[in-house]
């Protein structure tokens, strides 16, 4: 490709100097034939006749080449210009080369420009769109040359027009269909008007199941397995039609009958003609990210390598380049870092904000955003960023004034020596609303099982006090009772007397049982010592009804916490005791009670078996859940460290700032 490009280089040069010889032997013979024969001056036309020169020129059909003079007149005319251009001599000589541009050219003033620069460096070459006679218009590589006399005055210019279009079209075509094939990450597949599958690259095979050759020319819902109702099918058409994009999320079945979330960006394609020929669609497998609400960092990193990927394809080619900046789904700009001023978009960025590419190109890049963004705004843009990174989050204002979050992702570059940023636009309004409903969710949950434990500890103070001071009361009168009518009873009847001894006997048990019980569920000794001796009596009383040494270690010197500290510290420790006793088979356990700069440390270590930190399939005991909950609650962390065979170590974390 790059060989041809160089020929067809050369080869207009060479034309371009051929041109100039005869030309300048078309001048000395001139100035020869009017000095010898000054009569026959009247005879020749300037620029024109039937001199070999003009000959030679009109023999080449695959050029435009025409003579201009100073003001951009036409006059001359090869059948390469007629063939390309589709002007007859007598139709075109005397006209000005405006006829060739279009209306907004023209406006700028781009024929003259061309002229002028050629004026100034000597020869001038550029490329752009032309028109012929029928309207039509072909991309065209142009090269103007002025003409002198023999004296150093301006006789015109000669001009050499190539038709460029297919090769043009051709460039660019293959070029960004094999950059987009061949280095995204996502499922790129193009779908011609009819819906029906035209390409499928690598990520689409390895996303979806099925080769390239298995899915072409069929139906795209018949591989993909859409699970979308009709109604919702036809608004997208409908607005794709209308619009010309559609972005959204959709439910995909791939080969193997996985359901998978996709996000996925349409937008249309067009011809060299404008017309409609298809749509090119981009998928993203969020299925992963919809499980974890990990949204932010997944975009931030697929945003990071389109920036990457985009920016090189800027470097290689401003042709490439703008093939990718336009066709891009996702909403791009240029500004300048001076003055703020939009220097590009492209048609995603267009849709998603909802101005038109006039009002768009008018914004100072300040006032997309809200008053109280700006100055953070200008102060971030004084920092020149020479790699693609992530531009942080943002507030946007899009057209109407509705208020947006994005992510961003920026790299700055220079364009003839000033400072430019590429910025790409990621909208996560959806994604901020939806993590935000789920932590005040959240939050709620956790306060409504904070209500719900502190619910749960009164009524057991309350039962343990019932059972202590009714209960326990009632079976000591009871005892009483039993121990009056033991003395009143006669010798003579021992059979009663035993009966009564055995009453007695069982009315002493269940009286420990009940202090026992009434103990448990909630200690007096929490209320009135505190927090250090209650979970020292409940070292104790573990160790006397297990037999396992329990060491009980402190330097905290304060014994009274707040009740929701202390009543969850204490319950905490009960059921790290618990579970030691039922699961753990220890012989040695150690309870550390210690305070620090910030924090009040709580640990409950054990020499018993251990077990695997992750269950298989990713659960976890009740009890560890209900300890670290209850951590959660006092504002405090909660960790726990096992290995099997290794014993077990439990570690509460309180900061002293939330105790008071």
């Amino acid at each position: 490709m790059h060989n041809w490009v160089f020929f067809q280089s050369d080869q207009a040069g060479f034309i371009i100097l051929l041109v100039l010889i005869f030309f300048a032997g078309f001048l000395v013979s001139r100035i020869l034939y009017s000095r010898f024969f000054p009569n026959s001056l009247k005879t020749v036309k300037w620029f024109a006749g039937e001199s070999r020169v003009d000959l030679l020129l009109d023999g080449i059909g695959d050029y435009a080449i025409f003579m201009i003079d100073p003001d951009g007149t036409i006059i001359s005319w090869n059948k390469g210009a007629q063939r390309i251009k589709g002007y007859k001599e007598t139709e075109i000589l005397g006209k000005n080369i405006d006829i060739f541009y279009s209306g907004e050219d023209q406006q700028e003033g781009l024929p003259a420009k061309n002229l002028k620069s050629a004026l100034a460096l000597g020869h001038y070459e550029c490329t752009g769109w032309r028109f012929r006679k029928d309207g039509s218009r072909f991309m065209a590589n142009v090269i103007f040359t002025p003409i002198y006399s023999k004296d150093k005055h301006l006789k015109g210019f000669a001009k050499i027009t190539r038709d460029i279009t297919e090769q043009k079209q051709a460039q660019d075509q293959n070029a960004s269909l094999a950059r987009l094939l061949e280095d995204t990450s996502d499922a790129v597949i193009s779908i011609g008007t009819d819906y029906e599958l035209k390409t499928w690259n690598k990520a689409a095979e390895n996303l979806y199941g099925f080769k390239e050759e298995e899915i072409l020319g069929r139906p795209l819902e018949e591989v993909l397995s859409i699970r979308m109702s009709e109604e919702a099918r036809s608004a997208l058409r409908d607005q794709l039609k209308n619009q010309g994009y559609w972005t959204g999320e959709a439910l995909h079945v791939n080969s193997r009958n996985d359901e998978l979330t996709i996000l996925a960006s349409v937008s249309q394609t067009h011809n060299e003609n404008g017309e409609l020929n298809g749509f090119v669609m981009v998928c993203r497998d969020i299925t992963e990210r919809k499980r974890k609400e990990d949204h932010l960092k997944e975009a931030n990193e697929w945003l990071e390598r389109e920036v990457k990927e985009n920016v090189r394809v800027v470097v290689q080619s401003e042709k490439k380049y703008k093939m990718l900046f336009e066709s891009n789904p996702m909403p791009m700009w240029m500004m300048s870092l001076e003055t703020f001023e939009i220097i590009d978009v492209n048609i995603a960025a267009l849709n998603h904000y909802g101005y038109s590419r006039k009002e768009f190109m008018e914004l100072d890049a300040k006032k997309i955003r809200p008053e109280e963004e700006e100055a953070r705004f200008v102060n971030d843009t004084r920092q020149q960023i020479h790699a693609a990174t992530n531009g942080g989050h943002w507030i946007h204002r899009k057209k109407g004034n509705e208020l947006i979050h994005v992510e961003m992702s920026i790299y700055d570059f220079e364009s003839e020596g000033k400072p430019i940023r590429l910025v790409l636009s990621n909208d996560i309004t959806e994604q901020i609303n939806t993590e935000e409903e789920l932590k005040k969710s959240y939050d709620e949950i956790r306060e409504l099982a904070s209500h719900l434990q502190d619910i749960r500890e009164e009524e057991r103070a309350w039962i343990a006090r019932e059972i202590h001071d009714e209960l326990g009361q009632q079976l000591t009168g009871l005892k009483m009772d039993f121990s009056w009518l033991s003395k009143k009873m006669k010798n003579e009847d021992e059979f009663t007397k035993e009966r009564i001894d055995n009453a007695l006997v069982l009315l002493d048990n269940t009286i420990k049982s009940v202090r026992r019980i009434a103990t448990e569920l909630r200690p007096g000794i929490l209320d009135d010592l505190g927090l250090v001796p209650a979970i020292e009596w409940q070292a104790e009383e573990f160790q006397k009804r297990f037999s396992i040494p329990t060491h009980f270690i402190t330097d905290v010197k304060k014994t009274i916490f707040p009740a929701g500290i202390s009543i969850g510290l204490f319950r905490i420790c009960q059921e790290s005791l618990t579970n030691i006793a039922r699961h753990a088979h220890a012989t040695k356990i150690e309870i550390v009670l210690s305070q620090e700069a910030e924090n009040l440390l709580l640990r409950i270590d054990d020499n018993g078996k251990g077990f695997e930190m992750e269950l298989p399939g990713g659960r976890k005991t009740l009890g560890l859940l209900g300890m670290k909950e209850r951590a959660l609650m006092m504002g405090g962390k909660f960790k726990v460290h096992s290995k099997r065979g290794e014993g077990t170590s439990v570690l509460v974390t309180i900061p002293y700032n939330i105790i008071g």
